[in-house]
């Protein structure tokens, strides 16, 4: 009995596809930690991440958190229960360096991070001084 042999070039066509795939499903980030200079402030940009849109942001030193939705929403923390750890190796954001995911940006400034929802450009600056609305 013989058996039907596949065409080389549908073969190849379906290989095509799969790595093509498997590449963009490795390629796709989503989310993002980064810290500002002085390492006293530590952000994680979240987009679809476990099913969390958001940017998180917390000041060591006072200890402080904000918390940012996709629509521009700033949830403000104070006080030691509001800290939480981030990842070990986290980068480093220059002072004037810009990141963004999904529907977010932020911001490395002198006086500390500015994250904003794209979408309705709304969010906060994050500071030794406290948190503020923009």
């Amino acid at each position: 009995m013989r058996r039907a042999a596949f065409p080389a070039t549908l073969v190849l066509a379906c290989a095509v596809v799969l790595l093509a795939g498997a590449a963009g499903a490795a390629a796709a980030v989503h989310a993002r930690w980064f810290r500002a200079p002085g390492n006293n402030i530590l952000c994680q940009m979240s987009y679809r991440y476990h099913g969390d849109t958001s940017v998180l942001c917390i000041s060591r030193d006072p200890p402080r958190r904000a918390t940012l939705s996709a629509h521009g929403r700033t949830r403000i923390c104070g006080g030691v229960a509001c800290l939480s750890d981030g990842p070990a190796h986290e980068q480093t954001l220059r002072y004037g360096s810009s990141t963004r995911l999904g529907p977010f940006t932020c911001t490395s400034l002198r006086t500390g991070v500015r994250c904003i929802a794209r979408p309705s450009r709304h969010g906060f600056v994050i500071a030794p001084q406290g948190i503020a609305h923009v």
